[in-house]
């Protein structure tokens, strides 16, 4: 199911709920849960980890392993269609550029 149906269902599912305890609940959770994902974006790195991060990254540069800025916003605007479903099957775009192929 696409995330943007399953948010709906869900928030028509909120909008059913006229149960304060519950609604107030539901609300400490997802409170949590932005707290959590907020706290693991900003862990700190120990200096073993950022020392092996700048190898990694090293490796990746001497053997081409890069992209430009360019390259990553088309890359996120194209998973940002996808996850919008914004987007056909192999298939679907076969036929379409069939007869540039």
């Amino acid at each position: 199911m696409d995330i943007q149906i399953r948010k709906l269902k869900a928030i028509e599912n909120l909008m059913d709920i006229n149960d304060e305890e519950l609604l107030k609940q539901i609300e400490l959770f997802i409170n949590e849960i932005h707290k959590q994902q907020k706290e693991n974006r900003f862990r700190k790195l120990t200096k073993e980890q950022i020392i092996d991060r700048a190898k990694k990254s090293n490796e990746d540069y001497n053997q081409g392993k890069t992209q430009t800025q360019e390259e990553l916003e088309c890359i996120n605007r194209g998973l940002k269609d996808f996850e919008e479903g914004k987007s056909h099957s192999h298939e679907t775009a076969r036929k379409i550029y069939e007869k540039y192929l």
